[in-house]
C-alpha cells in the first residue's frame, strides 16, 4: 500500500513540476523569445520608415541592456 502511494505522489509532483517549468518559459521580459520578438517589431518599424536610424539604434540597445544614454 505504502509503496503505491509514494509511486503515485511521486508521478503526480513530476506532472506538477512539468506544468511549471513549460508555464514558466518565455513569460519573463527578458527572455529571449521575448527579446527576440521585440528586435523584430523594431526591425520593421524601422523597414517600413517609422523610425529613424538614431532612434532604431538606441532603442535596440536599450532592448539588449546595453547603457543607459
Amino acid at each position: 500500500m505504502v509503496p503505491m502511494t509514494l509511486f503515485w505522489v511521486v508521478v503526480l509532483g513530476i506532472i506538477i513540476w512539468l506544468i511549471f517549468q513549460l508555464i514558466g518559459r518565455g513569460r519573463s521580459p527578458g527572455s529571449e523569445a521575448g527579446r527576440g520578438r521585440a528586435e523584430e517589431i523594431l526591425n520593421e518599424r524601422h523597414a517600413r520608415g517609422e523610425i529613424d536610424r538614431e532612434t532604431y539604434q538606441r532603442m535596440l540597445e536599450d532592448l539588449r541592456g546595453g547603457p543607459p544614454s
